[in-house]
């Protein structure tokens, strides 16, 4: 799985041809980092994952993924 930010610094999967589907997540922001954290479901191609997608806003970037289930 590829995942990206969108230019709203939403957590999408990149699929197919280079196209996003932005994922439905609940997130919370640290403050004190600047960083947003993403709980987001998503369906593998065996299986269904809970992953956690820490986002540093002022740098656009993805600041780790770590899988619950």
């Amino acid at each position: 799985m590829v995942f990206a930010l969108t230019e709203r610094n939403e957590v999408a999967q990149v699929i197919d041809g280079g196209a996003v589907r932005v994922l439905d997540s609940e997130s919370f922001l640290d403050e004190d980092t600047g960083t947003r954290h993403h709980f987001v479901d998503v369906q593998g191609t065996t299986e269904a994952m809970l992953l956690l997608v820490s986002v540093r806003e002022d740098e656009r970037r993805i600041a780790g993924i770590r899988r619950f289930s």
